[in-house]
């Protein structure tokens, strides 16, 4: 878990008050639901992009391992109006990221909760989660837990490479993701 000083030195535009974490402003009492911090949690260790949190299914998680594989896609239709899809990742690579065991269980709990409504950890019934879905989630919980309104999703994704790369993984390989 990152300490103030280690993510002020990271990510300057985050403005946390001292000795707070960044798992404090996602914490699920901050937060009016699991499944937006179940997606902020994934968007910040696994480095997923919304579109590719838009798509998760509950089978993408076995035993601490969470597939990521596909993304929802906004398309226009003649009328203008959006139609989603699901397609590959913006990279077209398939990864697998190992969870830590807190957000394994908040899928697990997420998941006996949700499950029988729909196959997706993002969303409710049978149909495709929009990425604009996710993007609101997280302007809300931004808004909420008092994040600097500067902090995009995105750069959870940007925190997930440094603390990759700062835990010696590969460039190249955290790169390609």
């Amino acid at each position: 878990r990152l300490h103030r000083a280690v993510l002020v030195a990271l990510l300057p535009r985050v403005q946390l008050a001292p000795g707070r974490r960044i798992a404090d402003h996602l914490h699920v009492d901050r937060i009016r639901t699991t499944a937006q911090v179940l997606e902020e949690g994934i968007a910040a260790v696994a480095g997923a992009r919304r579109a590719e949190l838009a798509s998760l299914r509950w089978t993408d998680e076995h035993d601490g391992q969470l597939l990521i594989d596909s993304a929802i896609e906004i398309t226009k239709r003649g009328d203008g109006s959006p139609e989603l899809r699901e397609a590959a990742t913006k990279t077209a690579n398939v990864r697998t990221v190992t969870l830590d065991a807190d957000t394994v269980e908040m899928i697990d709990k997420l998941r006996r909760a949700r499950e029988p409504y729909g196959p997706w950890m993002c969303g409710l019934g049978p149909d495709l989660v929009s990425p604009d879905r996710i993007s609101w989630w997280w302007k809300r919980a931004r808004q909420m837990s008092g994040i600097d309104p500067k902090w995009r999703l995105h750069d959870l994704r940007h925190w997930s490479a440094t603390v990759a790369i700062g835990q010696g993984h590969d460039v190249r390989t955290v790169a390609g993701r």
